[in-house]
């Protein structure tokens, strides 16, 4: 990376018929869909893309009599490493990746994609139609229809002119795409392709120093992100929901060494030296390692606690009074307003503690290529679960440096992620205005409500050396690893947590990149605390805790181990707009009724139904506190029972069960309470009930 010149080379495929190319899913009655990206448009992978350009780069190079000794291995200590021309730009042996960062190839005509083309199988004996074996086959584009893409990255400064040649070279020797080409699709007419070197213009002064400064960081993807690792004992990869600080920082780094040159320090590779380059950025080579950044995550949402529990069944969506219950506070067993089963909420939450939606996402199924045949290799398939675009990410850059330069470096987005010489990881990024995000003394004692329960949040994953003695105490082990520095008047009393086994890539090193083993504490922990007077110097070491987190070191600075002291979550006051006379009283009626309601519901359940009836299945009971949560009136769900009778009552239980049903629920005007509200806390004790009995 000493002598490395960007460059942007631009694609323009033109063809000479519709193509094929698979993967996708569709309605019925189609065979062979096409792949789509987030929008819905067809493409050709960037992944696709590569794989033709490599293996005919290949060829010619061999053709010219040099020798690519590259091989498809994944070793521990795999010290070889071939440094043709070949592997140089697109990857070699073990963890070598390339240098060049290949986009998706898009049609200019997206208005014309989607066309069918029918065939039917032939035998191979009589050379004539099979039976029962017409198939459609899903095509995109037409005739003189042009795909167009892009590749960026770097090339070697001393072999630039033959690099570039072999290129352009083994794209225009590309002669078809995609799949069924034998049937006359994806036939190539003609491919262009422009070679640029791009180059960053300004030149920033260094400065001796600069104030400590926190900019908000947005991320868009633009193709799909693949942020994991591979599953245990399967070839499944899958991915997480939200983009380290390490991960992005890797992106950062790779935009740089791209822009201003890398050099290599203690035999790594892919590495920022503070003092190399050609001094475009030296605010950020300067402090690049220290600077400090947060895990992001999509945009508006946090972590969902683990004491985070939701509504089930009833109550609308994964919902009842609009948020999530809080367990460290409240045990729930059932939901407190419609008695219905709850889950733990997992995931994220927004900021008023609703549940929101994970990023969506797609599994990708693909097959590792035999180098030298270019076709498929056997028993290397591999499937990965991927994030689809668009996604918005949000999270944080803290530390001593020119948030022009910053801004400068990634005006042309980043590269996140796994993958990302197929096409994966392409994100835009755009930097903010510098905030303040210090919090006083006075605004943490306001949240501490109790000193006899002070809530730690961890609000990211946190790797830490973590060792449970066997028949010891495993709080005692939790505040040696997590806060060894909180005094001793802060004692820890309760944990709850989930762990995980990481382990990842050092890909700076030549050999022995696989890292060792880390344990995690996942995100969403809650540790309690308490403490007898809540005294400054616990304020102190609370608020060095918040800033800080509970990882040290890189680890970090990389954005693992954020925390939240007293966490507005778990502060179940209600307000005084809420929770007003009128709605205390209420549920103290419904509370007092429950033990009657339970009796009701059971005493439903208990008819004899006909010998050749069915009870009817929880399912339907489910449908009942679903309609419950909707209705407007007590009417409105009787009318809902009568028509099951009606509907499903020759096939299941209805007929015996319907009239009682709506029996129990008039009888409900006797008992003190909201006629609908008695009723939506009955239908929830009945499919509880109905669920338990199996």
């Amino acid at each position: 990376m000493l002598n490395q010149i960007s460059v942007r080379v631009k694609v323009t495929l033109t063809l000479d018929a519709p193509f094929h190319v698979g993967g996708g899913k569709g309605g019925a009655g189609t065979c062979s869909y096409l792949v789509r990206d987030g929008s819905g448009a067809p493409h050709w992978p960037g992944s696709a893309f590569k794989g033709k350009v490599r293996h005919y780069a290949r060829l010619l190079y061999e053709g010219s009599g040099e020798i690519c000794g590259h091989e498809h291995k994944l070793e521990e200590n795999d010290a070889k490493s071939c440094a043709c021309l070949v592997c140089q730009m697109l990857g070699g042996a073990g963890n070598a990746r390339g240098s060049l960062l290949f986009g998706d190839m898009r049609p200019e005509a997206v208005e014309a994609a989607g066309d069918m083309r029918a065939g039917n199988a032939i035998d191979r004996c009589r050379r004539t139609a099979n039976d029962n074996s017409l198939f459609q086959i899903e095509t995109a584009g037409a005739a003189a229809d042009a795909l167009t893409g892009v590749i960026t990255g770097t090339l070697s400064g001393e072999a630039f002119d033959r690099q570039c040649g072999l290129l352009k070279a083994a794209i225009e020797a590309i002669p078809h795409i995609g799949g069924n080409t034998g049937r006359g699709l994806g036939w190539v007419k003609d491919i262009a392709v422009v070679i640029e070197k791009v180059g960053t213009k300004e030149q920033f002064p260094e400065k001796t120093e600069y104030p400590i400064i926190t900019v908000p960081v947005t991320i868009t993807a633009r193709s799909p992100l693949l942020i994991g690792t591979k599953t245990a004992q399967s070839n499944f990869r899958t991915t997480q929901a939200v983009i380290p600080g390490a991960v992005l920082r890797a992106g950062l780094a790779q935009a740089l060494i791209a822009q201003d040159g890398g050099a290599g320090q203690q035999g790594r590779r892919n590495w920022v030296d503070a003092g190399g380059g050609s001094g475009r950025y030296p605010t950020l080579r300067r402090v690049f390692d220290d600077l400090r950044i947060t895990q992001c995550l999509p945009a508006g949402s946090r972590v969902a606690p683990i004491t985070a529990w939701a509504c089930k069944f009833g109550c609308g969506k994964y919902k009842c009074d609009g948020q999530t219950h809080d367990t460290l506070h409240e045990p729930l067993g059932v939901c407190p307003t419609c008695g219905a089963p709850v889950e733990r909420a997992g995931g994220f939450l927004d900021g008023r503690g609703r549940r929101v939606e994970k990023p969506s996402t797609m599994v990708v199924s693909k097959s590792a290529m035999n180098r030298f045949s270019g076709t498929s290799q056997d028993e290397m398939l591999f499937s990965m679960e991927v994030i689809t675009p668009p996604v918005v990410f949000e999270g944080a850059i803290t530390g001593r440096f020119d948030p022009v330069e910053l801004k400068c470096l990634v005006k042309d987005g980043i590269r996140v992620g796994g993958y990302q010489t197929a096409g994966y990881g392409d994100c835009a990024i755009e930097i903010g205005n510098p905030v303040d995000l210090t919090e006083t003394y006075g605004q943490l004692r306001a949240r501490i409500r109790d000193p006899k329960c002070i809530t730690v949040t961890l609000l990211s994953d946190a790797m830490v050396a973590l060792a449970f003695p066997e028949g010891g105490d495993y709080l005692e082990a939790y505040r040696k690893a997590l806060f060894p520095r909180l005094p001793d008047t802060l004692r820890l009393v309760k944990a709850l947590a989930r762990h995980d086994q990481w382990r990842g890539f050092d890909t700076s090193k030549h050999r022995g990149y696989l890292n060792p083993a880390a344990h995690v504490v996942k995100a969403g922990a809650v540790f309690v605390l308490e403490t007898d007077e809540l005294r400054d110097d616990a304020l102190d070491a609370l608020l060095e805790l918040q800033e800080n987190g509970v990882c040290q070191g890189l680890t970090a600075r990389n954005g693992y181990g954020q925390v939240r002291v007293a966490d507005e979550y778990h502060d179940l006051r209600e307000e005084p707009e809420v929770a007003t006379k009128e709605t205390v009283e209420n549920k103290r009626r419904l509370d007092r009724n429950k033990p009657e309601l339970i009796r009701r519901a059971q005493a439903v359940l208990s008819i004899k139904f006909l010998p050749e009836k069915r009870q009817p299945e929880k399912r339907q009971f489910v449908s009942l506190v679903e309609a419950a949560a909707q209705a407007v009136c007590v009417e409105e769900l009787t009318l809902f029972i009568r028509y099951k009778k009606s509907k499903e009552g020759s096939r299941s239980g209805w007929n015996d069960l319907a009239d009682p049903l709506v029996k129990a629920i008039e009888g409900l005007k006797d008992l003190d309470g909201g006629h609908l509200e008695l009723t939506r806390l009955f239908l929830g004790y009945l499919m509880w009930e109905r669920s338990t009995r199996g």
